[in-house]
């Protein structure tokens, strides 16, 4: 080889791209009502994959983010645990708010049920990765068991920083979620006369239960 030029061929070698993060340094998580939550609307009681709530979260750009669980609490004169037959989760991934089958992600689809009226339902064992400085959106939707009475209203909210567990993917901190709550907007059963209690010779009966009679 001597007074030759040597040449490398082939193709080009990556290695893995390091995040550095000083000693003691985390990232953080920013946590907002999504741009196309649902506004508070008119909904029947029998409805499916209804979006009760979206919301973004933002991981700064010091390192990954993942988020282990979430907690919703829900509030409104209706009773869940009567009224909701299954709450799911799942990525927005285009963002607009609605369920779109084939476009967004399943989080967890198994129906989870409240155990209490205007309680809370945690959504644990996640292991859903945010990088760094990435924003993704959320929704979490409700089956509705056709049990509701008109005029019974919904909403959902993630009440607090408590709400959200999640660390940092290189310092292996616990990450504080910041600008919470977030507060969904109310859903209010509405049902035409068709759809409600009638009496003998077509009369309209109307029926008044409490959470405790239902």
């Amino acid at each position: 080889l001597t007074g030759s030029g040597v040449f490398a061929h082939g193709a080009p070698v990556n290695g893995a791209v390091i995040t550095i993060v000083p000693a003691g340094s985390a990232g953080t998580l920013t946590v907002r009502k999504g741009i196309n939550c649902p506004s508070s609307r008119l909904i029947t009681n029998n409805e499916t994959n209804l979006t009760m709530l979206q919301f973004m979260m933002n991981a700064s750009s010091v390192e990954n983010i993942t988020v282990s669980s979430v907690e919703f609490a829900a509030s409104g004169s209706g009773n869940e645990p009567y009224d909701v037959s299954a709450v799911k989760l799942y990525k927005d991934v285009n963002a607009n708010g609605a369920l779109d089958a084939g476009v967004d992600v399943v989080i967890d689809q198994t129906g989870k049920t409240y155990a209490a009226d205007n309680g809370t339902i945690v959504f644990d064992g996640l292991t859903q990765s945010i990088s760094a400085g990435q924003t993704v959106y959320w929704i979490l939707v409700y089956d509705m068991n056709s049990k509701a009475l008109n005029g019974e209203a919904f909403a959902v909210s993630i009440a607090s920083s408590a709400g959200i567990t999640a660390a940092g993917a290189v310092s292996s901190q616990s990450i504080t979620a910041y600008e919470l709550p977030v507060n969904g907007n109310e859903m209010t059963v509405f049902l035409d006369e068709h759809s409600r209690s009638v009496g003998p010779k077509g009369c309209f009966i109307k029926t008044i239960l409490t959470k405790n009679e239902k």
